[in-house]
């Protein structure tokens, strides 16, 4: 058995695999506690040494971890020293969300071979972003809080980064090296059909192993079921960044010139998703519900489409077809709320109460104390909670 000397911290397991050619580094994302690590079920057949880390307070690795490296230069250290006394020749880092950005980092900075980081921010800090409202230090490492210096002189090191196609965030965060993106050397993006989560429509450990089999990645290598798509230009992510910033400061219609005529809206279901949300708010209905069918062509499995497309429906007044479009939006999150209230308030419409009465019942099991679920509920027969 192979003896490593690691301190000993909650926040940091390492698994040796006697005689492995690689050793992977897996950096946990948001609201891991003490003692627990992002993958590590999805990895623990991966035929490498694994090197497990978090990061308490979702602070974004920017203290390290606490007691045994207590700063990024100390947890470059620390990891550089497990990973020589494990002996492999190849080093792959890995992680999503906040960990998608240490894998960057670190890997960067350990100078590894391959990086595979999943809806990773490459500036932290910016206001709308996760790594602001969802970081309980708020500190950031000043050399570090952009990592465009890290990647602009990389000159070793395959990154592959993978986004899912309808975060605004995580896309607008990219406009940085919008160029070395569209190059398409060091540097490789794949959008995936999904947002934030996306890793959860992903099988981690085959796309792993094909990364290390292979030394890179092909699109249909990360999914074959969901969209993905490598053709991404500088453009298009200047773009994202636009549509980001509309959004945030809610003025969405400024949009509808760009997207009406821009070349992309066709092949991408996100912008068409987003156009369809303009013309929504502008009350624009027809071409909002053309939009979102140009989406569903290209994306089937987007809750958020055919939530929006039920809404524009019963917007119409065609509240048959709204009521079906909200079913599906609900068999893709069970737990979506507002999609069987609006499809109660539907099937009202076509006077179907008691298929109402069932939709507003799913919302009170959902959240308990919904007001407007509980009054529709007593206006339709009398009820009152139990």
């Amino acid at each position: 058995m192979q003896k490593i000397m690691v301190p000993e911290s909650d926040f940091l397991r390492v698994e040796a695999l006697p005689e492995a050619e690689w050793t992977v580094i897996v950096f946990s994302h948001l609201n891991y506690p003490a003692g627990k690590f992002a993958m590590s079920r999805e990895l623990q057949d991966i035929r490498a040494s694994r090197i497990f880390v978090n990061c308490p307070s979702n602070a974004w690795y920017q203290q390290g971890i606490p007691d045994v490296a207590p700063s990024i230069d100390a947890l470059v250290t620390l990891l550089l020293d497990i990973v020589r006394q494990l002996g492999g020749k190849k080093l792959v880092c890995i992680g999503m969300s906040m960990g998608g950005y240490a894998a960057l980092l670190f890997g960067l900075l350990l100078k590894c071979e391959h990086i595979l980081a999943f809806t990773a921010e490459l500036t932290l800090g910016d206001a709308y972003a996760r790594s602001f409202y969802a970081n309980n230090l708020k500190v950031y490492d000043y050399r570090y809080r952009s990592l465009q210096p890290l990647i602009d002189a990389n000159n070793k090191t395959q990154i592959s980064a993978i986004y899912g196609t309808h975060d605004q965030c995580d896309l607008a965060l990219l406009w940085p090296i919008a160029g070395l993106i569209e190059a398409r050397n060091l540097f490789k993006t794949y959008l995936v059909a999904g947002d934030h989560q996306v890793t959860y429509r992903l099988k981690i450990s085959e796309i792993l192993t094909q990364l290390m089999k292979m030394g890179e990645l092909k699109a249909a290598d990360i999914s074959t079921k969901y969209t993905v798509s490598l053709d991404i230009s500088a453009d298009e992510i200047l773009l994202y960044s636009e549509i980001r910033r509309a959004f945030a400061e809610n003025a969405k219609v400024s949009l509808y010139p760009l997207l009406k005529c821009h070349p992309k809206r066709e092949v991408r279901a996100n912008l068409s998703h987003w156009f369809a949300i303009v013309c929504f708010e502008m009350k624009l209905l027809d071409e909002a519900e053309a939009s979102l069918k140009s989406a569903l062509e290209l994306e089937r499995e987007n809750f958020e489409i055919f939530h929006l497309m039920a809404m524009v429906q019963a917007g119409k007044g065609h509240h048959s077809e709204a009521v079906k479009n909200y079913q599906i939006a609900t068999k893709l999150q069970p737990k979506a709320h507002m999609s069987f209230f609006r499809a109660g308030k539907s099937l009202e419409a076509l006077g179907h109460n008691e298929d109402a009465v069932t939709c507003y019942r799913h919302v009170l099991a959902i959240i308990p104390d919904h007001s407007e679920a509980t009054a529709r509920l007593r206006m339709l027969q009398g009820y009152s909670p139990v």
